[in-house]
């Protein structure tokens, strides 16, 4: 028998696609009717029909035809399909052929819909489609069932919809994951309603033994939509955690019940899942062509930067999996340069106005170069990029400010020079600076109707006002009680607005829009401008900014609440004053009311008294007079007639009875009131399978139904102008994203949650235990069976948790990387202990509390998690008498006044000694101070005088301080010239650098498999997975060379070890920092946080000479000035020019590192053990070099321990000494 017609929709595929001519020959020549059957003569004419200029010319006895190819033209066409085989005989080669058409196509099919031959238009509408999708064909890409037809009259018409592609993307899809649903329809046509059910009854029998989660919807239709015959189907398939789909189908046939189609379909969907891989059988030709087509022969080459984010990882265009590993730059960036937290004055005015500028943030450009330096020093390489709306849009809606944009993409150049990786964060705390936090502008709480001026009468809580505008003490503000203004008036109601006003709020209409169309279109198109700049300036998108998030921390505002005399659901903190969503209501209308107060201790939150708060009168809503007519005379919108000024607008939408302080509908917010998003049924994994409502009330999901919607808006617009940007997935602070489809994410997403160590931050103290937080507000444990005691169950603890995220990124996303995007720790512990406000001085400079908590968790981030993370913050504006500048935190790795107390560390200890006349001659790093410096010294009684003001804000009456002198006490010239060691500059103003400065495999060939980190003991312990595809990509013309197993090459895995904790000992120096009666109980460690490195003893300072480095001297002085006096003594003696210094310039600038820093390769004194491989150093890189497998998979070890690491060190617990270069 003739194979003319084997593969012959294939051969017509390729031979269209290609514009190649075919002659297909001996089609059933010696059948009994020989020749093209009917339906694939309809075939080559619905070709025709799809191309221009394409010519068919079939033989007289059929069993021949040659194809001329012409162009795929699109376009409407409609073809009635012969009633010999189903739509899917047709449709399948319009699928490959459609999105390189010339038009989208809108194609009418007419026949069969579904029999035992052909993929049916269930299948392809669930499981193709979906596997389009996954090389971008996606934008207006569907398949519409208008009505049913089944064997063997027909009578179904579909409508088959595709847009047209420039170029597919390229897949790589190589972990088949594990099941973790099952769907399905089972659909009946002209007969009982119950056929359906008994399918879906019968399926479950046999699927439920294996997954809980199945759903099958019920498809039943009747009259005209039915077609013309009798007929039923169940269509099955299972979706992995890594999005690969596995699909069956069993139509009936006479004779045959419902439970026998149930069970063959359950057989034939587990014989698939069985049979494993990535595609399913029915669609590997459909795959393989679709990857043809997106090679590199067709398409175009990623460029070099390239970030693919694949197989859990991301990973660079040679193959290697990237860690990346850095810091939020900047929380200076929530407020406008020269502005912070609790600076009352202009506060109101500039917001009002919309004058303020954020040009400066997140430095000053004149020191960029410097903190860019220092952070890639410290072996980072990644950058979450803090950008608040207000500082794109505070002059009004649409009104751009252009010269912070054209200062953002200097800074970024900046970034790129250095070597970072950038993603932008669009942050916000508590919806804006003016309801106390940060993010968007004033006028967007206007055009909610509210007064920010009169918020903290209303019972809010802003810092520069608190506890009250008429006295202001912001210093009293309590640590950590920011948070709690989530569940506050204004951001109760702005993000219920914002999310959810179409559904909640229908009458808030301002510019013919609802509010939350409005809110959510500006928001997005601020952030669109940007990107759309940032795009336009060249080199920076892809090569420097990979990705955005959408909002950083998003809150669900009132949606899901259960009622409004209690706490949310979502509410996980209670500090201060406490009110219920109905007491908010009250009181934003005048009402006096009793709330709770609420102390956090070890225990929790615990209710300690009630508080009247009295508004007497003062509203928390916009006066009518500021918007005559519905106009805003100052942001220039109209709202619409119905939205009342100076009323609650929950009020107004009859939640509540201002008149009575009555609640109308207590259950108002709880229960879903979607009914469109985005012009349609609500989006949802599953809305593929069910288009009919069961009309029971359904509580809130906010993920699903509001969070994914904005995403979905989001991600469209920044993908105008970054098509390849990684989207950070940020759902609300420990919940899992919702499940996404791959149609959304397409290939370039990455899990972006944040964790942070709760007991610490609230308490401000690092404690002997502590709870798994995540698992209890994810209620999948008990409060009392999270406690943790003792520090090595803590840290596995956290360990434990943040395997939580690679779990919910499998379920929901896919396998996709998980990138933290914040993680921190606070640094004003113990009562600020470390800024010399406790034990008379006695800890100043002094961070190992800190230290340990910060590493564990980041430890938490090792092990077998491997996460790349954004540390928490980098702050170049730090203060010890501000924090952070935002509401009294304190997080930032590195500050201003730790810098210069290191320098008078350093001056005190050179003064003294030349007091004492015990040194001949002193080195600064490698730089002599002189004779006649030294003799100047001793002539002069050292710390006689102390200055009285502190930090960075100087009296005036300091002016007339000599640059190089303090209370007539010379400065050697040494300490104001650029220092002249690496490990200086780096370590210089660093806080619990041990802790974040800590080494890490920064490119893998392979997989990093495991990491630990000892830093008590400076050791470093690396696994890798390495298998035969995990060969890098080699430049063109290399030629591979064998060597025995393996495969030989010159791409290294590049392992980051930190010369601050590595070095060679030469480089460091110690001086004692704490006094003999140091509490034993302290933790070990240094007062710069350096328990391994090569010290003296505690109470010896080393001289750098060599006639008296054998004999120390005993140190007897107290160090008991106050943290006022420390800051303020060092920048007396170390600024160049006062005024600058007052004006906020940084000291620093004058007396660091030359840039950029010269690393030698010889840096690091370690020992490295490899089980295969050889060796280089680089600087702070250690480059690998291993063969990769011919054949299966192999796991290698690395072992990096610092030589000698307490050389010279008492080994008493308790001990600590201060590592500074003199």
């Amino acid at each position: 028998m003739g194979i003319g017609h084997e593969d012959l929709r294939n051969r017509v595929v390729l031979s269209v696609l290609s514009g190649k001519p075919v002659r297909i020959d001996k089609i059933r020549p010696d059948d009994k009717e020989p020749g093209l059957r009917d339906y694939e003569a309809s075939l080559l004419r619905l070709v025709e029909r799809v191309s221009n200029g394409t010519v068919i010319e079939i033989s007289y006895t059929g069993t021949s035809f040659l194809l001329k190819p012409g162009i795929i033209k699109g376009g409407s066409v409609t073809h009635d399909c012969p009633l010999s085989r189903s739509i899917g005989y047709f449709l399948e080669p319009l699928l490959m052929l459609a999105p390189f058409a010339k038009n989208p196509l809108q194609l009418t099919l007419k026949g069969i819909t579904t029999d035992d031959k052909d993929l049916s238009v269930d299948l392809i509408r669930t499981v193709t489609l979906p596997h389009l999708q996954l090389f971008g064909i996606s934008e207006g890409l569907e398949l519409k069932i208008r009505k049913r037809g089944a064997a063997p009259l027909g009578g179904g018409e579909v409508q088959f919809l595709c847009p047209v592609v420039r170029q597919l993307k390229i897949l790589n899809f190589v972990e088949p994951g594990k099941i973790k649903r099952i769907r399905g329809i089972a659909h009946a046509v002209r007969v009982s309603p119950q056929f359906s059910h008994r399918m879906v009854e019968a399926a479950r029998s046999v699927l439920n033994r294996y997954i809980p989660d199945i759903y099958i919807h019920t498809d039943v239709y009747k009259g005209e939509d039915s077609g013309k015959s009798p007929g039923f189907a169940l269509t099955l398939l299972s979706e992995s955690t890594t999005s690969a789909i596995y699909c069956s189908e069993t139509v009936s046939s006479p004779g045959v019940t419902p439970e026998d189609v149930a069970l063959m379909a359950s057989r034939s969907l587990l014989d698939e899942i069985r049979a494993r891989g990535c595609v399913d059988q029915k669609h590997q030709c459909l795959i393989m062509l679709l990857m043809v087509l997106g090679s590199e022969d067709v398409g175009l080459p990623v460029p070099p930067y390239y970030l693919h984010t694949t197989s859990n990882n991301f990973v660079d265009t040679s193959g290697r999996t990237v860690l990346l590993r850095g810091v939020n730059l900047s929380g200076d960036s929530k407020f406008p340069a020269g502005n912070h937290s609790a600076q009352l004055e202009g506060f109101w005015e500039g917001g009002e106005k919309g004058d303020v500028s954020f040009v400066g943030r997140p430095f000053p450009l004149a020191e960029a170069d410097i903190h860019l330096e220092r952070l890639k020093g410290w072996g980072m390489n990644l950058i979450r990029y803090v950008v608040c709306w207000e500082a794109l849009e505070h002059a009004g809606p649409k009104m751009y400010d252009e010269a912070f944009i054209d200062y953002t993409i200097i800074v970024l150049r900046k970034c790129k020079e250095h070597g970072f990786r950038v993603f932008i964060d669009p942050h916000q705390d508590v919806w804006s600076r003016f309801s106390g936090g940060s993010g968007a502008p004033l006028w967007t709480l206007h055009a909610c109707g509210l007064e920010p001026r009169n918020f903290t009468h209303t019972g809010s809580l802003i810092h520069c006002e608190y506890p009250s505008p008429e006295h202001p003490d912001p210093k009293s503000f309590g640590v950590m009680t920011w948070p709690t203004s989530y569940f506050r008036l204004p951001a109760l109601t702005v993000f219920t607005l914002f999310w959810a006003g179409r559904d909640y709020a229908p009458k808030c209409i301002i510019d013919g829009v609802n509010i939350q169309d409005y809110l959510q279109s500006h928001m997005a198109e601020a952030y669109g401008h940007l990107t759309d700049r940032i795009r336009d300036a060249g080199d920076l998108l892809d090569e420097c900014v990979i990705g955005w998030e959408n909002i950083n921390e998003p809150n669900e505002g009132l949606l899901g609440a259960d009622c409004l005399t209690g706490t949310l659901s979502h509410q996980t903190l209670k500090k201060d004053l406490s009110p219920t969503p109905i007491q908010c209501f009250k009181l934003g209308m005048g009402k006096s009311q009793a709330l709770d107060f609420y102390v956090f201790t070890k225990v929790g939150p615990i209710k300690n008294k009630t508080v009247t708060i009295e508004p007497k009168g003062i509203k928390a809503w916009l006066d009518p007079s500021q918007e005559p007519n519905g106009v805003s005379t100052r942001w220039g919108w109209q709202r619409d007639s119905a939205w009342k000024l100076g009323e609650c607008v929950w009020a107004q939408h009859d939640v509540w009875d201002p008149a009575t302080g009555n609640i109308l509908e207590t259950d108002y917010f709880k229960w879903s009131r979607s009914k469109t998003t985005d012009g349609g049924s609500v989006k949802s994994q599953d809305s593929q399978f069910s288009s009919r409502s069961s009309g029971k009330k359904q509580k809130v999901d906010f993920l699903t139904e509001y969070w994914l919607p904005y995403w979905r808006k989001w991600a469209k617009r920044i993908r105008q102008s970054h098509p390849e940007a990684i989207h950070f997935i940020q759902p609300p602070l420990f919940s899992p994203p919702p499940p996404m489809l791959e149609a959304d994410l397409k290939g370039r997403v990455a899990y972006s949650p944040h964790f942070y160590d709760g007991l610490t931050m609230m308490t401000r103290h690092w404690n002997w235990f502590n709870s798994n937080t995540v698992n209890v507000l994810r209620k999948r444990i008990h409060v009392v069976q999270s406690f943790k005691a003792g520090e090595e169950n803590i840290r596995k603890n956290f360990q434990q948790q943040l395997a939580l995220f690679r779990e919910d990124a499998q379920n929901n996303l896919g396998a996709y990387p998980v990138v933290l995007g914040e993680t921190g720790t606070p640094f004003d512990v113990d009562e600020k202990r470390s800024y010399g406000m406790t034990h008379g001085g006695l800890h100043i400079g002094n961070h190992i509390p800190q230290q340990t908590a910060l590493d564990a968790s980041l430890n938490a981030t090792d092990g077998t998690n491997v996460y790349s993370y954004a540390i928490w913050g980098y702050n170049p504006a730090h203060t010890w008498e501000w924090g952070d500048g935002f509401n009294l935190e304190d997080l930032s790795i590195w500050s201003i006044d730790d810098h210069t107390y290191r320098r008078h560390v350093k001056f005190e200890k050179l003064a003294k000694a030349a007091r004492e006349g015990i040194l001949p001659s002193v080195m600064v790093g490698q730089q002599e101070v002189t004779s006649e410096e030294v003799q100047e010294l001793q002539s002069h009684h050292f710390g006689a005088h102390r200055t009285r003001t502190g930090g960075m804000n100087c009296n005036d009456d300091d002016s007339s301080t000599q640059e190089e002198s303090l209370d007539g006490l010379p400065v050697p010239k040494a300490l104001v010239q650029p220092l002249s060691t690496s490990w200086e500059f780096l370590v210089d103003g660093a806080r619990a650098i041990y802790a974040f400065c800590r080494p890490y495999p920064v490119k893998t060939v392979g997989r990093p498999q495991s990491i630990m980190y000892d830093i008590h003991r400076a050791r470093f312990v690396l696994l890798i997975t390495v298998d035969s595809t995990d060969e890098p990509a080699r430049a063109s013309g290399e030629q591979r060379q064998n060597h025995g197993h393996g495969r030989k090459h010159q791409v290294p895995t590049e392992i980051y070890i930190p010369l601050t904790t590595f070095s060679s000992p030469p480089t460091l120096v110690p001086v004692p920092t704490e006094e003999d009666d140091q509490s034993a109980s302290d933790p070990p460690g240094t007062a710069a946080d350096c328990p391994h490195t090569p010290t003296e003893s505690k109470h010896k300072a080393k001289k750098m000479v060599d006639d008296a480095s054998k004999n120390g001297t005993p140190d007897d002085s107290k160090r008991t000035h106050s943290v006022q006096e420390a800051v303020s003594r060092l920048h007396l003696a170390f600024a160049a020019n006062r005024a600058n210094a007052v004006a906020g310039q940084s000291l620093h600038l004058i007396s660091d590192a030359p840039i950029p820093l010269q690393i030698p390769d010889d840096v690091l004194d370690v020992q490295i053990d490899v089980d295969v491989g050889r060796i280089e150093f680089k600087g702070q890189m250690v480059l690998w070099y291993y063969d990769v497998p011919e054949t299966g998979r192999r796991t290698y070890k690395m072992t990096v321990q610092k030589i000698n690491p307490h050389l010279g060190a008492k080994e008493r617990s308790g001990s600590g000494h201060g590592c500074v270069v003199m």
